[in-house]
């Protein structure tokens, strides 16, 4: 097969055109499929029936990530697919987009990003009808003629999508790009957009994991984050107010602390810390979770997160230290104490069910024999983790009447009808057998009561 000049070797100068942007393409190696299925087409070795078999998975590959993508379908699948990662787009030039906040970037590099979008451009306009019309000049004479049929499924064919509904940049963005204007002339709200919504999966998704595994530290976005609300949570409400005002003041840039949330289990410490994804992540709070194990990680985690437009919380959930662990004392550097500033969109939320966060013996108070000359400064090491944390908010277990008012306003929730009196003996019992008084227990009393009823009631 050889051709030496149609559509299929204009996209494929097109290709070899990106410099800004020529990570497109790679998350999933759809660009490379999509390459070496041209070269298949065009080289006079090629060979027709690999050239078939690697259309298929380009277009397996494009509907994979029509079903996986964020974001509403404007077109065709492969013109979602570059419309869709230009927003997404994580590489060293939308990284200095956010970083220069605001400041004018160097000449070259904004006409070698409009030179990149003109490319991508050219690829976005492959459609069906130009694509078929090339493949029959390229099979013309080989043979294979009578394979057309094979070729069905084409992802440049326009989709019988719904019109987008609803406010959203992403969407804004993606039909003026539809909209057939010259895609250098859009490189400004482009710009905009990454500098307000962020790139990456920060543009779209509030919660993340952090993960330090054998490719190298990592933010894993949560796709489904734990659905807890502030509006789901009773009892606690001075608790609450205090987080509420303090990463009210935080998403606002105003000056806010990191926060250290202590008291008995199942008091809601944990639940309230996750229930701010939902309540300001529309508001630019993005929030990651960080493990004990990983804290000697925190400054790598500060660098992915530094210079980024939103506000991040990162939530260390169940803090404390076993006598021998040293991790601590990243985390003490990182709360005050390190010559490298916190980063000022960064703050740490912590839960524990200690107070000083450091197992402490009896032995710390008093001199042991192991010849250490100054034992009250281990001491005083040990209790100074928990004083860098500028706020301390101290969750008790509730009384009965705290407990049964819990109980009471989940089965309102839950648009229970039960009789008062029975719900109340039911709860008593409940927390008598399993595992105290706590908002946790009666989230699980309700739980099963609530499943029992519906089932009896089948």
């Amino acid at each position: 097969m050889f051709v030496t000049d149609n559509v299929l070797w204009r996209t494929r100068f097109a290709l070899k055109r990106l410099t800004l942007f020529r990570e497109i393409g790679r998350r999933a190696n759809i660009f490379a499929v999509f390459e070496d299925l041209l070269a298949e087409l065009l080289e006079p070795e090629g060979n027709w029936q690999n050239a078939l078999k690697l259309h298929h998975d380009l277009v397996g590959k494009l509907l994979e990530h029509s079903m996986e993508t964020p974001f509403i379908p404007v077109g065709s699948v492969w013109q979602d697919y570059i419309l869709d990662n230009i927003l997404l787009a994580e590489n060293d030039f939308t990284r200095q987009v956010v970083q220069s906040e605001g400041k004018e970037l160097p000449n070259i590099v904004l006409k070698a990003a409009e030179a990149d979008l003109l490319a991508l451009q050219a690829l976005y306009n492959l459609d069906a009808a130009s694509f078929t019309e090339a493949l029959e000049e390229v099979l013309a004479g080989t043979g294979a003629e009578d394979t057309l049929d094979s070729w069905s499924m084409l992802p440049w064919e326009k989709l019988d999508v719904p019109e987008p509904e609803g406010p959203g940049y992403s969407i804004q963005l993606k039909q003026s790009f539809q909209s057939g204007v010259n895609w250098d002339k859009l490189l400004e709200p482009l710009i905009f957009y990454y500098r307000t919504v962020g790139t990456g999966s920060f543009s779209y998704c509030h919660a993340f994991r952090f993960l330090d595994n054998d490719s190298g530290p990592l933010l894993k976005p949560i796709m489904e984050p734990d659905p807890i609300r502030l509006s789901n949570l009773i009892g606690y409400e001075a608790q609450r107010q205090q987080v509420v005002s303090n990463t009210e003041q935080f998403i606002n840039g105003f000056s806010a602390n990191n926060l250290l949330l202590y008291g008995e289990r199942g008091t809601g410490k944990s639940s309230t810390i996750k229930a701010l994804v939902h309540e300001y992540g529309e508001r630019g709070l993005r929030m990651v979770e960080m493990a004990k194990q990983d804290l000697g990680k925190l400054p790598v985690l500060l660098d992915l997160i530094r210079h980024r437009p939103h506000r991040f919380i990162i939530f260390i959930d169940d803090l404390s230290f076993e006598e021998g662990e040293v991790d601590y004392k990243h985390l003490k550097a990182v709360l005050e104490g390190s010559l490298e500033a916190r980063p000022r969109n960064v703050l740490i939320y912590a839960t524990s069910n200690r107070r000083h966060l450091i197992k402490e013996r009896f032995s710390d108070r008093e001199f042991t024999g192991d010849d250490e000359v100054r034992a009250q400064d281990t001491l005083q090491e040990k209790l100074s983790l928990s004083d860098r944390f500028g706020v301390t908010i101290t969750f008790t277990s509730p009384d009965q009447e705290e407990y049964l008012a819990i109980v009471e306003g989940l089965a309102r929730q839950e648009g229970m009808d039960v009789d008062p009196g029975d719900l109340r003996a039911q709860a008593l019992r409940w927390a008598l057998w399993h595992n105290g008084r706590s908002g946790r227990t009666a989230r699980q009393f309700i739980d099963d009561l609530k499943g029992r009823l519906e089932y009896e009631s089948r």
